[in-house]
């Protein structure tokens, strides 16, 4: 059973050497960094590590993320594994955490995740700063919102029932793999906003009895 879980984004702001020193991403990194290290203080022994992905399937634990094709430093020494999935493990990895680890990237439906906290990788929506269709911006906004309104609420079953289409939310079937581990939490929004037109979360939760 799911006991813990936290949500940072699945971009590529969340390497430091592919943004420099921009203060946005970084506010971004930090949130996440911290919400890593809560799960990781939280005792949790077996962690799975969720991202979107074209395929379900589970992926080495010792996979990081190739960064090469972003123009960052090439892979060396461990098996390439999706960038989300990558960058989970690079959070987990900076906390300090020396559990077991479960890698799934997830197209559809909900795996077995055989772990005690949840690490997911997902963004909100693309769309939120589009100039060539306001309906679609506003679309976009009211979907980050309800988003949110989940997180603070901790009703995280809502999240299985928005509607992402038309609107560019890549992780959406990582949230859905968080909204059924996690139905209800105690939840803890560290950092939510769209710095570069998409949306982003950051947040921590545990199950709620």
């Amino acid at each position: 059973m799911i006991a813990a879980a936290a949500l940072c984004p699945a971009a590529p702001l969340m390497a430091a050497e592919l943004t420099g020193d921009d203060p946005e991403a970084a506010a971004v990194r930090a949130a996440a960094a911290e919400a890593a290290a809560r799960l990781v203080a939280s005792g949790v022994e077996v962690v799975a590590i969720v991202a979107a992905g074209g395929v379900t399937r589970e992926w080495p634990a010792t996979g990081r993320a190739d960064l090469a094709p972003y123009g960052g430093p090439r892979l060396v020494g461990a098996p390439a594994v999706p960038l989300g999935v990558g960058l989970g493990g690079r959070l987990l990895d900076e906390a300090g955490f020396r559990g077991d680890r479960r890698v799934w990237t997830v197209a559809a439906g909900i795996p077995e995740l055989r772990a005690d906290a949840l690490l997911v990788l997902a963004d909100g929506s693309a769309h939120r700063n589009l100039k060539t269709s306001t309906d679609l911006a506003l679309r976009a906004e009211k979907f980050d919102a309800s988003v949110e309104k989940s997180i603070v609420d901790g009703e995280l079953s809502t999240m299985d029932t928005l509607d992402p289409t038309d609107l560019m939310v890549t992780g959406f079937p990582a949230l859905r793999v968080l909204a059924a581990a996690l139905p209800k939490a105690d939840a803890d929004l560290l950092y939510c906003a769209a710095p570069f037109g998409v949306g982003y979360f950051v947040a921590t939760f545990t199950r709620r009895t």
